[in-house]
């Protein structure tokens, strides 16, 4: 009988199979609308949800949610200098926030991985030890990328890795 069990036994792990479950949501009703890069999903009689409110802002979400990826604000000191970048990973724009009290002479430069500089549409904004960059990243497709930060002799001060993705 023992000589019988062990080969039965097996032959029943090798068919055994693990499950693979996707999200999925049964419901009476729903919609899907996109508009200006913003889309909101949404169904009737969820039976689990959580509500959020921050001040006036109300969000009510349930087993629809897509998985989180994680968003940072990326803070560098070095010296009298502050830089702040973010969101990384990002979609279609990057933010680079210099505190310094040159900030007005500071300049920013992208370059892909290869090291080659990269030209993008780049709006500033300069007041006085605060000077704000913004990174058009629309045309670059997703892969890594260096911002890096010159001070006021053009010397290199920082270079941040940034991460393009697209959703």
């Amino acid at each position: 009988m023992k000589k019988l069990l062990l080969p039965l036994f097996s032959l029943c792990i090798y068919y055994i199979q693990a499950q693979s479950l996707s999200p999925v949501v049964i419901a009476s009703s729903g919609n899907f609308k996109t508009t200006g890069g913003y889309s909101l999903s949404s169904t009737v009689g969820e039976p689990i949800t959580t509500t959020v409110t921050a001040g006036s802002y109300i969000l009510t979400q349930g087993f629809q949610q897509q998985k989180l990826k994680g968003v940072s604000v990326q803070s560098i000191e070095k010296g009298d200098m502050d830089i702040k970048v973010y969101p990384n990973p990002a979609v279609d724009e990057v933010t680079v926030l210099i505190f310094a009290p040159n900030a007005s002479s500071t300049q920013v430069k992208l370059f892909d991985l290869l090291g080659r500089e990269l030209t993008v549409p780049m709006s500033i904004l300069n007041e006085g030890t605060q000077k704000q960059f913004s990174l058009n990243l629309n045309q670059l497709s997703a892969s890594m990328y260096f911002i890096t930060v010159y001070d006021t002799q053009s010397r290199i001060t920082q270079s941040i890795k940034i991460q393009k993705i697209i959703f």
